[in-house]
């Protein structure tokens, strides 16, 4: 068959069968535009809860490990601290060591 015929016949068909109120894709748009307006702002809002949350937690566990424990503030206090100030920066991101610590039990 002649591929002209057959793409007349489908769209004769199409004009037959399919009522013209049947295309829903402005609806469909309509709908998915008032959806991502408010998904929009939800999504934005539990962003920023998400990153509090993980602001915090690591904040919690960086402070844990890095706090002086009791042993650490007798230390401190009997001046056994050696202050050492010594900076160094690799690719933009510098480093300081202040102060050290060390005795049988612990490096600091």
């Amino acid at each position: 068959m002649d591929a002209r015929l057959i793409t007349h016949a489908l769209r004769e068909t199409t004009r037959e069968e399919i009522p013209e109120d049947m295309n829903l894709l402005p609806q469909i748009h309509t709908q998915l535009e008032r959806v991502s307006r408010r998904s929009r702002g939800l999504t934005l809002l539990l962003t920023v809860i998400i990153m509090f949350g993980v602001v915090t937690a690591v904040y919690a566990v960086v402070n844990g490990q890095i706090g002086l424990d009791p042993g650490m503030e007798g230390v401190d206090a009997a001046n056994l601290v050696t202050d050492l100030n010594l900076s160094q920066t690799v690719d933009g991101v510098t480093l300081t060591l202040e102060w050290a610590y060390i005795d049988a039990h612990r490096v600091v």
